[in-house]
């Protein structure tokens, strides 16, 4: 497929540019010098721009004696409502956004309610409590399960605002103790809010991860937004009230990293395929080769799939062209992974039945602002499917709109309607599917 030749741009419905280039495909001049390397990382100690934690326990999780959090900082928290899908039981918000949802087939879900967490609970859940509890004033020791000391902070905190005083953190306690969260916040929260994230496979402070933070800055704002996506929850810069049942109580299948083929290297306006293969494998639980957990760093891991395992010579003519259906099936063979041609209904099968795959279509025609200013062959990642919405990892995606997409059947059909540069035939096959 060819990938090739897209000009950075601030709206994709920006007046076309550049010369049409053999098989009818649209080539556009590309812009600026093609980068060598990965985007600088966030200055500041902190994984957000805040400062480092100053000491951490065992597992690299900071303790609680950090002066710079800020017990009651909420941030941008927003004055709007989430916006979820309604269940197929009928609970949902009642924000307008109420669509009949199959639970069954959707690769995760929001949660109904809190959970209760109670003498015993586990190490993910109990750790993020106790940064609540810390937020509230409430410190208690660094148990690694609900304990003792856990509980005492628990009763003294329900005996402050009024709660019945058991020592269990219900989820009356547990919806007292997070009001909406949101960007620019810096609170221990914040600290809740992502080892709860962790706890769903985003990572922090794992190899190169970004470290954890009291700010709520742009990467937990990028996790929050992805796990949002893949949760029937509308993506927002804050976590309220069904973000903050959903990460304690629901389960995910595997965490979705938003990617971008800009700044990639040599051939970034050619690795659509590469960057949504990477997504693809972080999705079904495999870590790529070269991938360190840091999606400012994800060059490496795209080289990789590009030149390692699809086996592209690493040439500026070749890295201008993109890539097709042969070189994904030997490259995901180095994963132990086999491939066939499908279409867009089968992504969309697969989709609905929690499996990911990676449509091939026409990326001028998506609804969402990108870098194609006309008609070019695109590959992109569908992880799943929320009831209503399928859920889509473009790697054209520009800066500002680098979320997990969600979109719709038609919209979906559209896309993969017709395949630039190639014979029209071709459109009816253009989706690798993975088994």
């Amino acid at each position: 497929m060819s990938d090739r030749a897209l000009i950075p741009s601030a709206s994709r419905r920006a007046l076309l540019l550049g010369t049409v280039a053999g098989a009818g495909s649209l080539a556009l001049g590309v812009g600026p010098a093609a980068a060598t390397g990965a985007p600088a990382l966030l200055t500041g100690s902190g994984g957000d721009g805040g400062p480092a934690p100053k000491r951490r326990d065992d597992r690299g999780f900071p303790l609680p004696d950090d002066p710079d959090a800020v017990p009651n900082s909420k941030g941008r928290a927003g004055s709007g409502k989430e916006q979820t899908q309604r269940s197929a039981r009928g609970k949902g918000s009642d924000d307008g956004s109420r669509t009949a949802m199959s639970l069954s087939g959707a690769p995760n879900y929001y949660a109904g309610g809190f959970p209760t967490l109670r003498t015993g609970t586990g190490f993910w859940d109990t750790r993020a409590l106790q940064y609540l509890l810390l937020s509230a004033g409430f410190k208690t020791n660094w148990e690694e399960t609900y304990g003792s000391s856990t509980t005492s902070a628990v009763r003294a905190y329900q005996q402050k605002v009024g709660l019945p005083v058991t020592g269990t953190a219900d989820p009356a306690t547990l919806e007292k103790l997070t009001p909406s969260t949101g960007a620019g916040a810096v609170s221990y929260r914040v600290y809740a809010i992502q080892t709860l994230l962790r706890k769903h496979g985003y990572r922090f402070f794992d190899s190169c991860a970004p470290d954890m933070s009291t700010n709520y800055g742009p990467i937990t704002t990028k996790y929050v937004k992805a796990f949002q996506a893949g949760h029937g929850i509308g993506p927002a810069t804050f976590v309220g009230y069904y973000t903050w049942r959903t990460l304690f109580a629901a389960k995910s299948t595997q965490p979705m990293y938003p990617l971008r083929q800009a700044d990639t290297g040599r051939a970034q306006w050619s690795n659509c395929g590469p960057v949504s293969a990477v997504t693809l494998l972080i999705y079904r639980g495999i870590t790529p080769r070269g991938w360190t957990w840091n999606m400012d760093l994800r060059t490496a891991a795209v080289n990789d799939f590009r030149y390692r395992a699809m086996g592209l010579a690493n040439t500026a003519e070749r890295d201008a062209r993109g890539t097709e259906y042969p070189d994904f099936q030997k490259a995901f063979a180095t994963y132990g992974l086999t491939t066939w041609q499908g279409g867009i209904s089968d992504t969309l099968a697969d989709a609905r039945a929690g499996r990911a795959s990676i449509a091939g279509g026409d990326a001028y025609k998506l609804p969402w602002d990108n870098h194609a200013n006309g008609p070019v062959s695109h590959w992109m990642a569908v992880l799943g499917w929320d009831g209503t919405y399928y859920l889509a990892m473009d790697p054209l995606s520009t800066l500002a709109t680098n979320d997990i997409h969600r979109i719709t059947e038609s919209q979906l059909r559209t896309y993969a309607s017709t395949n630039p540069g190639h014979p029209i035939s071709t459109a009816a096959k253009n989706s690798i599917m993975l088994r």
